[in-house]
């Protein structure tokens, strides 16, 4: 991937090669557990890197495919427990 306009600048490529790293982990784990299917990953592709990884990191904890704790690892916060 290349850096999107709206990361250009503010994101350094290394921290760019860092959320592509876990965007691409997120939807590999996603699709392989049926939490997304392929043409919503296909969809997901097309948005900025850090929403990507947001989204799934939210969606994969409110599937029960990560933890609290590793959401927040790859976040600095996860879904409140109550949704």
């Amino acid at each position: 991937m290349t850096l999107s306009n709206s990361t250009r600048g503010i994101v350094s490529v290394k921290d760019h090669e860092a959320l592509d790293s876990v965007a691409e982990a997120l939807l590999q784990r996603a699709i392989q557990h049926q939490a997304l299917t392929p043409a919503e990953a296909r969809d997901l592709a097309t948005w900025d890197l850090p929403t990507i990884t947001e989204y799934l990191a939210l969606r994969l904890q409110k599937e029960g495919l990560l933890t609290a704790r590793e959401c927040r690892d790859m976040l600095g916060y996860a879904a409140d427990a109550g949704h």
